[in-house]
């Protein structure tokens, strides 16, 4: 085996901007205000208007193992605006850029928030007037914003709540959702449905710190 070097990276390493020019197959500048992104359109949107690529490489050998295979990096840059990355290859790994193999064709979705992402609990209790102690059981219980979201009277009752008190949950929750304009269609996140049937009136976390998801079957051996 013969090394001469190292393998190193150079220039832009973020891994979303370093997925995005892979994804153009090396060929489009990730600097948003180089000119080449605008001199052509559609897939040559990369080419200057001579018809001549933008983006140049060099590789730069780290070493060669005794079967041949070589490894080290590749520098990929701009001619418009010198804008730069770089990727390491290896002749022997699965994936000739082996920093390449788990991005994706296709970009996630951004994420969405979730519709109660700005709302405060504690705020939110005394704006409804919750009773001080049913606050404490949904502390007891650690239920987040998600949870109560997705709450009726039935999943509330099912905690041990008297019924009184469920219902006053129940209609500032509705109300909550109504007013923020979000009523999740996906089924996944729709839980008015859900048999709660399975769920333990009579039991409680065994720690108060205890994560509780009171939408699917819970069984505790301690009660209230």
């Amino acid at each position: 085996m013969a090394a001469w070097g190292s393998q190193f990276s150079s220039g832009e390493q973020s891994q979303n901007v370093k997925e995005s020019f892979w994804r153009s197959g090396f060929s489009v500048c990730q600097n948003t205000s180089c000119s080449s992104r605008n001199t052509n359109s559609g897939d040559n949107n990369w080419k200057n208007k001579n018809n001549k690529k933008t983006i140049g490489s060099k590789d730069f050998p780290a070493g060669c193992r005794m079967n041949g295979d070589g490894y080290g990096t590749t520098v990929f840059t701009c001619a418009k605006c010198n804008w730069q990355t770089s990727f390491q290859y290896d002749d022997a790994a699965e994936v000739y850029y082996y920093e390449t193999q788990h991005y994706k064709d296709v970009p996630d979705p951004p994420a969405v928030p979730h519709l109660w992402s700005s709302v405060n609990l504690k705020d939110w209790c005394s704006q409804h007037h919750i009773p001080q102690e049913v606050q404490s059981k949904l502390q007891t219980y650690a239920l987040g914003k998600e949870e109560l979201s997705e709450m009726s009277v039935k999943h509330f009752m099912a905690l041990g709540l008297k019924t009184e008190q469920a219902r006053i949950l129940a209609t500032a929750v509705d109300k909550t959702n109504n007013e923020l304009l979000l009523h999740p269609a996906d089924s996944s996140t729709t839980t008015r449905n859900i048999d709660v049937s399975m769920i333990d009136a009579s039991a409680a976390p065994r720690e108060a710190s205890e994560r509780v998801n009171p939408t699917t079957a819970v069984r505790r051996s301690r009660s209230f």
